[in-house]
């Protein structure tokens, strides 16, 4: 299970004994039951939450596929939280849910400084497109409250504490739900099949609208001249991540608040940076084709701002990487890749793609057969007034990333992948997707052309213990966790 957190991303290892059975809790309308999902893999994530320092915790969530109808959230102390319990949790809902979920966190300083409630939440969907949040306290009020210290968040969540949205009318855009992040302290954006992305506030009671991110206007002329007006194959334009992009660092003199930007992977490589700090009036910064070696432009870079002055998006730029262009994820019609997940850190954005005839089937979300990894510098500016730029540039191919790529993390100065096993057939051929294994792979940036250091979750263990031993700040970067 891998997701990233707003501080970053890291791998630790979670002792499975170290959790109490299930306690299963059925949401209005439901009665506890198993229904087998239809998607072809178990999904799974996991954040870091709760006070600085040894008194965070590890929010884990899982849908496994034999009870695809059921939400697993699993709460576990991080070393050193003296006399915190773990808990593991159970939900049942009515239909088979989506493979995706986020994890909205409303610490009790953002709680203070917006004027709302702090708390976790953790939303997900379902295939009839009802949307559920599981509504929890923060760890730091439990810390707070004398008597409370050692009480899991989870420990207090009943039916009541699970909301259901019937049909939001503000995802009927999407074309369907393809992907889901927590943004901030309060939203939550989705991704949908068509392209398009829906900010709600995730702690309203009926998931009001906040805003409605979609293609610039000549970004979207585009799509149509270089798709030939239709997508080059099934479920091209869909959102296939979404992912909060670190603020740049702020001098301390600077009074701007943090910015909120929004990174979006569409599945044919079209990549998308929002500010949506003000989402009132979000901005685009960068909408390109993930850049290559071989484009043109500061050898596949490309640059757009979000004052006065550039088109839509960025698109017009003489450094825009046309579909087409040798070495695009694109060229070749039967070596067409597509984007799979995508993982952003401070600096750094890292995609998987795969090749679209190995996709296992045309699924809302497909399991590939192969995949490759990249690595691009993404460079955020806040100008003056709060202003926003940005530039995405190829930085590196992750040498010995090939194989099917679960999810992806950068974390620190290391990119982090959890990857299916490969095995040989009867026929000595490479087979990846080998179902129940799973391979952990690990690159410090300046080493991605290198073959990978880390593949054991001891190799891992020991990687965040030099991390740590390098300072607490280190240690803070690591931000989010991934249990195998």
């Amino acid at each position: 299970m891998v997701a990233a957190s707003r501080h970053g991303a890291g791998f630790a290892e979670v002792l499975l004994e170290e959790h109490p059975a299930s306690r299963t809790v059925c949401a209005a309308g439901c009665a506890d039951s198993r229904v087998r999902t239809t998607h072809a893999d178990a999904a799974g994530g996991v954040q870091l939450v709760g006070a600085n320092g040894e008194k965070r915790r590890l929010l884990s969530w899982a849908i496994r596929n034999g009870d695809g109808a059921a939400l697993r959230l699993t709460e576990t102390p991080c070393a050193g939280a003296r006399g915190s319990r773990s808990h593991a949790l159970r939900i049942v809902f009515p239909r088979e849910l989506l493979p995706i979920a986020a994890i909205v966190e409303t610490d009790p300083h953002a709680a203070a400084r917006e004027g709302i409630g702090a708390g976790v939440r953790v939303v997900v969907a379902d295939v009839a497109g009802d949307v559920h949040v599981v509504r929890a306290p923060h760890p730091a009020e439990l810390e707070a409250t004398p008597g409370r210290r050692a009480e899991p968040s989870l420990a207090s969540v009943r039916a009541a504490d699970v909301a259901t949205v019937v049909d939001p009318p503000s995802l009927a855009p999407l074309e369907g739900i393809a992907s889901v992040c927590a943004v901030g302290a309060k939203m939550v954006a989705f991704g949908g099949g068509g392209g398009r992305i829906a900010l709600l506030d995730a702690l309203s009671d009926n998931l009001r609208p906040v805003a409605e991110l979609k293609p610039a206007t000549l970004a979207r002329l585009w799509n149509v001249v270089s798709l030939g007006g239709a997508a080059r194959f099934a479920g091209a334009r869909a959102i296939r991540a979404v992912a909060q992009v670190p603020s740049p660092r702020r001098r301390s003199s600077d009074p701007s608040p943090p910015r909120l930007l929004l990174a979006a992977l569409r599945a044919d490589c079209h990549v998308q940076l929002w500010d949506v700090t003000h989402p009132a009036k979000p901005v685009s910064l960068v909408a390109t084709q993930l850049p290559t070696p071989s484009g043109g432009g500061g050898g596949g870079g490309y640059e757009s701002g979000g004052g006065g002055g550039s088109s839509p998006g960025g698109f017009g730029s003489a450094s825009q990487s046309a579909p087409d262009s040798p070495g695009s994820p694109f060229a070749g019609g039967a070596g067409e890749r597509a984007a799979h997940c995508m993982s952003c850190g401070e600096g750094y954005l890292a995609v998987s793609t795969y090749g679209v005839d190995a996709s296992a089937s045309s699924s809302a979300f497909p399991r590939p057969r192969d995949g490759k990894i990249s690595v691009y510098a993404l460079d955020v500016k806040v100008g003056a007034e709060g202003s926003s730029s940005a530039s995405l540039a190829f930085h590196s191919p992750v040498v010995g990333g090939d194989g099917v790529t679960v999810a992806l993390a950068v974390s620190g100065e290391s990119i982090w992948a959890l990857q299916e096993a490969s095995g040989r057939d009867g026929y000595g051929e490479t087979r990846y997707g080998v179902a129940g294994e799973r391979a952990l792979k690990g690159w410090p940036f300046e080493s991605l052309n290198r073959a990978h250091p880390c593949e054991t979750l001891g190799d891992a263990a020991a990687e965040l213990g030099a991390w740590a031993g390098r300072g607490a700040s280190d240690a803070a970067a690591a931000g989010a966790a991934a249990a195998l």
